[in-house]
């Protein structure tokens, strides 16, 4: 895939999970349930106890790793 293509897809997949924590956030603020399937499967992956407002400040400062080091490693073995 090239870079640009990369680029697009990450910042579309932040943009999506970042909707569906804040989107958590206010469903934990109201005390109601997670009401879809991607806001369930997240909670499932948080720790117990989170709180909407570490739900929004998580959502603000996403990040990810492309997973480069594994690019590295192979190289690494071939050399």
């Amino acid at each position: 895939m090239r870079y640009r293509a990369q680029r697009r897809l990450i910042r579309q997949r932040k943009r999506e999970l970042s909707v569906t924590m804040y989107r958590l956030a206010q469903e934990l603020q109201a005390g109601a349930a997670p009401q879809d399937e991607a806001t369930q499967r997240l909670l499932k992956l948080l720790p117990e106890g989170v709180t909407p407002a570490e739900l929004r400040e998580s959502a603000h400062t996403l990040r990810l790793q492309r997973g480069l080091a594994d690019r590295v490693r192979d190289g690494v073995l071939r050399s």
